[in-house]
C-alpha cells in the first residue's frame, strides 16, 4: 500500500499522481501557487523600495543615532554612504548637502534628533520614548540636550582642530565652547549618579543621543572621559543594537 506525504495537515499527491481532484477540476491549491509567489515577490520589492534610507559619511556619528534606534525597534533600514564633498546624486535629494539625512519613501528630513523622534513616532509606540510624564520629560530633554547643549559645542572645537590655522586658536568662540562643554559633562555626570542610565534603569532615546555625543568627544576630539561617563558609554555601546548599527557604519 502506498503512503501519502503531508505538509502540515494538507495531503500532497503521490509521485506520479495527477494534480486533478475527484471532480476533474485542477486542485486550486496548485493553481494559485504561482500567483501567490508573484504577490510575495511584489511585496518584497515594494518593501525594499520603501525601506528607510539613512545617508551619512562612513563612520559618521550623528547618522548612527537613527540607525541605532532602528536596530532597537526592529525597523529595517539601509545605510547609504555620502562622499565629501557630497556627490551630485546626493545633492539632488538633499540640496543642503548636510548629513545625516533620512528618507522614508517621499518623506525626507535632516537633523539627527528630529530623525530619531520621527522613527520613534512613525514605527512606535516604543518603550524608548516613554509615555509616563516624568520619564517622557526626562527622555525628551536629554535627547535634545545630547545635540543642542552637548555635541553642538564640539563642532566649534572640531573646526579649530581640523580647519583652523596651524597653532592657531578659536579665540572667544573656542573658550565659550570649552566652558559650555565642561558644564554639559558635569550635568550628565550628575544625572548618571542616580543611573545607571539617563532615565534610571530605562534605556531610551536620551541614551542614544547622549552616548553619541560622548562618542564624538572621546573619538573625534580625543578627550578622556570621567570614569562614570566612560563606564556608562561602555554599558550602552555593549548593546547588540549598537554593535549591529556601528558595523554597518564602518
Amino acid at each position: 500500500m502506498s503512503t501519502t506525504q503531508h505538509l502540515g495537515s494538507r495531503p500532497l499527491p503521490e509521485d506520479g499522481a495527477s494534480n486533478f481532484g475527484a471532480n476533474g477540476q485542477r486542485d486550486r491549491q496548485f493553481a494559485i501557487a504561482p500567483r501567490a509567489i508573484e504577490q510575495m515577490l511584489d511585496t518584497s520589492i515594494n518593501q525594499r523600495l520603501k525601506m528607510l534610507k539613512i545617508f551619512d559619511f562612513t563612520r559618521g556619528a550623528r547618522g548612527l543615532r537613527a540607525a541605532w534606534l532602528c536596530e532597537e525597534m526592529g525597523v529595517e533600514y539601509e545605510f547609504t554612504p555620502v562622499t565629501f564633498p557630497p556627490q551630485p546624486e546626493y545633492l539632488s535629494i538633499n540640496p543642503m548637502g548636510r548629513v545625516p539625512y533620512l528618507q522614508d519613501g517621499s518623506v525626507g528630513m535632516g537633523e539627527s534628533i528630529a530623525m530619531m523622534l520621527y522613527v520613534a513616532e512613525r514605527f512606535g509606540p516604543t518603550t524608548l520614548l516613554p509615555r509616563e510624564p516624568a520619564l517622557l520629560a526626562r527622555a525628551l530633554e536629554f535627547t535634545i540636550f545630547g545635540e543642542a547643549s552637548f555635541a553642538a559645542h564640539m563642532d566649534v572645537l572640531l573646526a579649530v582642530n581640523f580647519g583652523g590655522a596651524p597653532g592657531g586658536s578659536g579665540g572667544w568662540s573656542e573658550t565659550v565652547a570649552r566652558n559650555q562643554l565642561q558644564r554639559s559633562i558635569k550635568h550628565v555626570a550628575t544625572v548618571l549618579a542616580d543611573g545607571p542610565l539617563i532615565c534610571g534603569d530605562r534605556f531610551t532615546l536620551a541614551d542614544i543621543s547622549v552616548a553619541t555625543a560622548l562618542y564624538i568627544l572621546r573619538g573625534a576630539l580625543d578627550q578622556d572621559l570621567p570614569h562614570l561617563l566612560q563606564t556608562y558609554l561602555d554599558i550602552v555601546q555593549s548593546r547588540t543594537s549598537y554593535i549591529n548599527a556601528s558595523r554597518r557604519w564602518s
